[in-house]
């Protein structure tokens, strides 16, 4: 088994407790860089000229991320996608690391008994630790509206866990990435805009870098941009070509 862990700003103990908040619930109806956030779009990584070495081998992303899907896309890769329908709050952690991985691996586990055909299955988590504490999809309004303010004084990491399993061999990698995002202050106006969408309430801390209304207040990435939005591209192609062996 290969770890690849980019080097982040963990704390010491790389250990964090998870926040709590209560409120209404909401109701649907290492660092390889800074990189300043400006008007223009990131630009999409390379293509890859041969993706998969054997042609017989389907790739399978675990992940129903649009995000994820756009990323692997841009890659050069097609792949079909699957649902990992598991209870993520039964598992706990108060390592952020740890917590992605074991996420990773659970949904492994659960889409691994319904693939039959030679495959590579990639599955991925993402936490963002602020402040010393885990934060994952925000459950309540009070919760989300916590994390925007917190960003004004702290820094948001994201850590996120990749792991791709080959289902002829057995053969299971992993590994995980860690990126800062700086923000300026969100305004209050704002941050009710973004709860209003709902979007805040599918994304661990509550935040996509990528959304029209928050985009203008992410001042800086160190990292890898696109392990900010959940599938750090030069990990996951590293770990599919040890997966193939």
């Amino acid at each position: 088994m290969l770890i690849f862990l980019t080097p982040g700003a963990l704390s010491s103990s790389g250990r964090a407790p998870r926040l709590q908040r209560g409120g209404d619930r909401f109701d649907p109806g290492r660092v390889q860089g800074v990189r300043k956030i400006g008007s223009q779009p990131e630009a999409d990584p390379p293509r890859a000229e041969n993706p998969l070495g054997s042609k017989n081998m389907r790739l399978i992303l675990g992940s129903q991320s649009s995000a994820r899907q756009r990323l692997l896309k841009t890659m050069g890769y097609s792949f079909s996608v699957m649902n990992p329908d598991i209870d993520e709050k039964s598992i706990r952690s108060d390592d952020p690391k740890q917590l992605t991985l074991q996420l990773a691996n659970a949904k492994a586990d659960a889409l691994l008994q319904k693939i039959s055909e030679p495959s590579l299955l990639i599955t991925a988590d993402l936490v963002v630790v602020c402040n010393g504490q885990i934060y994952e999809k925000p459950e309540t309004v009070d919760e989300a509206r916590e994390h925007f303010k917190s960003y004004a004084t702290s820094p948001a990491q994201t850590i996120t866990s990749i792991v791709v399993t080959n289902t002829t061999t057995n053969q299971r990698v992993h590994g995980t990435d860690v990126a800062t995002i700086f923000f300026k202050s969100i305004p209050n106006e704002i941050i009710d805009a973004l709860i209003a969408t709902g979007d805040p309430f599918t994304q661990a801390g509550s935040f996509n870098i990528e959304h029209p209304l928050l985009k203008p207040y992410v001042d800086r990435i160190e990292g890898e941009y696109q392990s900010a939005m959940g599938l750090p591209v030069k990990l996951t192609q590293r770990l599919l070509e040890t997966a193939q062996h």
